[in-house]
């Protein structure tokens, strides 16, 4: 089947949510969770194996901080689960993975992970665009999902990724890790309890180097690359090995924002006790034009909650 096909049949299905718990699905101590990777990349690497837990996953790939025991000392213990299958339209990223989950499946077509009745769970850490359509169908499929973060890629498909999750009852966790961090947890404690004082002004900021590569000419995709697949819902678009940095082209991805303030955000909303902000004004220019790509250079914004600013 040809991707602008199955992206039509499998529209109806709807295009994840934030989180929801049934309390009929959790699992007892002795269940062996079944994991399905897809998206084999650094971070679903990363996500697999921590999520694996054994000391040897903890000392490969894990930051200092958690191999020192300063963030979560649980990652420490090895934990009941098996990365069962191993999926990505790119034949070289599942090879690479093979070496540290040798007993893994290979699948290059997510559909049949989500197919297979002896996965539990699906790891989710696909570029932004692939986000909303596999979640709502691995929920129709009656799996529960870890999706690595941002959630959705269009604002319009939150509210269907929320029913999915909701209509099929699973579980599903999004990976702001930050949530978990002790110091996090700390700042909200100091602001909530009224430690500080009364907080009107939230200032929270990204530096970074610029992302992306020089410019490179169209060209064929590399042998084992699915690039259609690889595209999925975004644009049809000539292969540019480029545009494998997804982060920089608005086609996968909405900037910075999105990426690394997703995680700004999200602890602002811990530490502050909030959830929606009331308005929201933005501006941004792009100065660098020698990167591919066209994602912001720089970026401010303003977010408006019932009792502070928010500067971004």
């Amino acid at each position: 089947m040809e991707r602008r096909d199955f992206l039509k049949t499998s529209a109806s299905a709807g295009v994840a949510a934030w989180s929801a718990v049934s309390a009929s699905r959790v699992y007892g101590a002795n269940d062996r969770l079944r994991v399905g990777l897809i998206g084999c990349g650094v971070r679903g690497t990363f996500d697999a194996r921590l999520m694996r837990g054994t000391p040897e996953d903890i000392q490969a790939v894990a930051p200092e901080s958690y191999r020192n025991g300063n963030m979560d000392h649980r990652l420490q213990e090895p934990r009941n689960v098996e990365i069962a299958t191993l999926c990505d339209v790119y034949e070289s990223r599942m090879t690479a993975a093979k070496r540290w989950a040798p007993q893994a499946k290979t699948e290059p077509d997510f559909r049949n992970v989500l197919a297979d009745k002896e996965i539990d769970v699906v790891l989710i850490a696909t570029p932004d665009q692939w986000h909303a359509q596999m979640l709502i169908l691995a929920c129709e499929a009656a799996k529960d999902a870890y999706l690595e973060k941002p959630v959705m890629y269009r604002v319009g498909e939150a509210q269907a990724m929320i029913d999915a999750v909701r209509r099929n009852k699973r579980i599903v966790q999004i990976g702001t890790q930050h949530r978990s961090a002790d110091h996090i947890a700390e700042a909200a404690k100091m602001v909530q309890s009224g430690k500080i004082g009364e907080v009107h002004f939230v200032r929270v900021w990204n530096y970074m180097s610029r992302m992306g590569s020089a410019p490179v000419p169209d060209s064929e995709p590399p042998a084992g690359l699915n690039w259609d697949a690889w595209l999925g819902p975004a644009p049809a678009v000539p292969f540019n090995r480029a545009r494998l940095n997804y982060r920089s082209f608005m086609d996968y991805t909405n900037g910075i924002i999105s990426d690394f303030g997703n995680h700004r955000f999200d602890s602002v909303h811990q530490i502050m006790g909030v959830e929606t902000p009331l308005r929201v004004s933005s501006s941004g220019l792009r100065f660098d034009k020698q990167h591919a790509g066209d994602i912001l250079d720089f970026q401010q914004a303003t977010y408006e909650y019932p009792n502070f600013i928010l500067s971004y």
